[in-house]
């Protein structure tokens, strides 16, 4: 343990090294247990060669950026991490590459300026400038709430898309339904609950080489354990904090196996569609158009039936018509 506070004073610096199955980060002992004895500033100040002032900074510093130090009878680090996303808990349950960065505008653009030949996964625990579908922003509480980018390299047809966007909406159901079944899929990704508000947002980017989607980025957005201003959260669904390390890790395994399947998704997609049946609403271009919300095609256009005649639109924000 207090091997470990030395090395945080010493680098001066916050965990933002990527986990993989190649070795943790240089910092990987802040994953052991921290429960045990304290280190005085003379100690502190001994072993790192510097002034019992300057120990005293380091200390006002790490727990400005949310390291939780406590300075009872001497210096003792007691929590593995500032944070409530625990890297190394979502690798081992996942075996996936975990990229760690303390804050950043947008997961999905950090992830795509980090590329590999593999699959893995960039987290934030503060997502600054999150977007969504149609350019929305997505606003999420530090330490409460998940941001995160799945990546995946392939070699798929653009006209594949669809059914990764059905893939990734369904991987985030699942896991959010082990919780609760008051949820659905709000065409074409979004998950909502009973009430319909919005809890998860995800967002579906691809890079192309050649007209072949070489890359798949799934941004995903969770309100798990914040009160926020627009939408629900799990927590206020269900009345307690959840455990965001399992959830983040159930979504990964979830996303591992349907990329591999992209055709395994569409009819549990289907099932779980909301408001199929119902009066609905389309937004397009700033247009509304009502009808009855048949369903979707097979590339995922969305059918109304507006006074007895089928239209389809691939585009658009749908909304339900019943508290209207």
């Amino acid at each position: 343990m207090e091997a470990i506070l030395c090395a945080l004073l010493k680098n001066n610096r916050l965990l933002s090294d990527s986990l993989s199955d190649d070795g943790l980060s240089d910092e990987h002992l802040v994953n052991e247990s921290l429960s045990g004895g304290r280190l005085s500033g003379e100690t502190l100040a001994r072993e790192l060669g510097i002034s019992r002032a300057a120990v005293h900074k380091r200390i006002e510093k790490l727990r400005s950026a949310g390291w939780h130090i406590d300075a009872g009878k001497g210096y003792r680090l007691e929590r593995p991490y500032p944070f409530d996303i625990i890297p190394e808990q979502i690798y081992n349950l996942t075996q996936t590459e975990i990229v760690f960065v303390p804050s950043c505008p947008s997961t999905n653009t950090a992830a795509k300026n980090l590329l590999k030949d593999k699959a893995f996964v960039l987290i934030t625990r503060d997502q600054t400038a999150g977007r969504g579908r149609m350019k929305r922003a997505w606003q999420m509480t530090p330490d409460k709430d998940i941001a995160m980018s799945f990546v995946m390299p392939c070699d798929i047809a653009p006209s594949r898309l669809f059914s990764v966007i059905q893939s990734a909406s369904v991987s985030v159901f699942k896991a959010l339904s082990l919780y609760t079944d008051r949820l659905s899929i709000k065409w074409p990704n979004d998950i909502i609950n009973d009430k319909d508000l919005k809890v998860c947002g995800i967002l579906t980017e691809s890079v192309l080489e050649e007209n072949i989607v070489k890359y798949l980025v799934i941004g995903i957005g969770i309100n798990v354990n914040s009160t926020p201003e627009i939408g629900d959260s799990l927590k206020n669904m269900l009345n307690k904090d959840l455990d965001i390390n399992q959830i983040c890790a159930d979504i990964i395994i979830n996303l591992n196996d349907s990329l591999k399947n992209l055709d395994k998704a569409d009819e549990f997609w289907r099932k779980h569609l909301a408001w199929t049946g119902e009066e609905v609403r389309l937004i397009q271009n700033e247009k509304e158009y009502k009808g009855l919300f048949i369903g979707t095609d097979a590339d995922g256009a969305v059918i109304l039936n507006i006074n007895g005649h089928d239209t389809k639109f691939l585009t658009g924000d749908l909304a339900s018509l019943r508290k209207s």
